[in-house]
C-alpha cells in the first residue's frame, strides 16, 4: 500500500467514525469530516459582525473529475450556505483543507 493509500484508508474511516458529514457543491453531494469551527465577534459601527469559520477535510479522489471548488464560491453544509474562503492542498496531495467562511 502507498502512502497516499494509507492516508486515504485512514480518511475514509475518519469519515466513518465521525458521523460522515456531507457538504454540496456544484450541485453534488461529497463526504467529509470536519477538521475546526470557529465563531468570533468583532464590535463594527451598530454592532457586532459574527464570523464562523469551517475547515472540511476532504479526499481528493472524492473530486472525480479533478475540478476542486475556489475561492468565493458557495458550498452548502448542514443547510447552511458559506462560502470558499481558501483551499489548501496537504503535502502528500492526497485531501484538501476548505476554509468556509460566513458572516452574519
Amino acid at each position: 500500500m502507498t502512502f497516499q493509500e494509507t492516508i486515504e484508508s485512514g480518511l475514509k474511516q475518519m469519515e466513518t467514525m465521525l458521523g460522515s458529514k456531507e457538504f454540496t457543491y456544484d450541485g453534488e453531494v461529497f463526504k467529509c469530516h470536519v477538521g475546526t469551527q470557529t465563531v468570533s465577534s468583532v464590535l463594527e459601527t451598530g454592532g457586532f459582525d459574527e464570523t464562523q469559520t469551517i475547515v472540511l477535510v476532504v479526499r481528493k479522489s472524492v473530486f472525480d473529475d479533478g475540478i476542486y471548488p475556489q475561492d468565493n464560491e458557495k458550498i452548502i453544509y448542514n443547510e447552511v450556505t458559506y462560502y470558499v474562503d481558501v483551499v489548501n492542498f496537504d503535502a502528500t496531495d492526497s485531501f484538501l483543507n476548505i476554509v468556509l467562511k460566513k458572516t452574519k
